[in-house]
C-alpha cells in the first residue's frame, strides 16, 4: 500500500472530521478511503479542502467507494477543477470575484449591505453557506 504524505493525510483527516459526521450513510472510513485513494492516484493535485464534500455526497447517493472515487476523478478531469483545488485557488479566487461583481450589479444594496456589515471582505466568505442561504431562500 501506497503510504500519503503526512500533511495530507492530516488535511484529509481533518476534514473528514467535520463533514458529514450526523449524516446516516456515510461514515469516516469510506470518506477516508475515497480521498486517500484520490490523493495517491493525483499525487500532482493529492487533496484540497472542499473535495470531501463532493466526495461525501457521491458516496451518500452511490453507495459505493470504487464507483464515487471514479466519479470524483471524472468530475474533477471533466470539469477541469484542478484549477480550483490547487494551493493557489486560482478559480476560487476568480469565481469569487465574479460573485461579487454579479451582486455588486444585480442586487447593489445587498452589496452594500455586505460591504458595511461584515467584518471581512466579500469574497473571504465560505461560499457554501451562502449559496445554501441563497437556494433556500429562492
Amino acid at each position: 500500500m501506497l503510504d500519503l504524505p503526512k500533511q495530507v493525510a492530516d488535511s484529509i483527516e481533518v476534514d473528514i472530521n467535520r463533514s458529514f459526521c450526523n449524516t446516516e450513510g456515510v461514515q469516516s472510513d469510506n470518506l477516508r478511503k475515497i480521498l486517500n485513494t484520490y490523493a495517491i492516484v493525483n499525487p500532482a493535485l493529492d487533496y484540497c479542502q472542499g473535495m470531501n464534500f463532493i466526495a461525501g455526497f457521491l458516496y451518500l447517493f452511490l453507495q459505493d467507494e470504487a464507483l464515487s472515487f471514479a466519479v470524483l476523478r471524472e468530475v474533477i478531469n471533466k470539469f477541469e477543477m484542478s484549477t480550483l483545488f490547487n494551493t493557489e485557488l486560482p478559480m476560487l479566487k476568480l469565481n469569487f470575484y465574479r460573485l461579487d461583481r454579479l451582486i455588486s450589479i444585480l442586487l447593489p444594496d445587498l452589496h452594500s449591505h455586505f460591504k458595511v456589515s461584515l467584518p471581512l471582505p466579500f469574497p473571504t466568505l465560505n461560499s457554501t453557506q451562502l449559496k445554501l442561504c441563497c437556494f433556500v431562500f429562492d
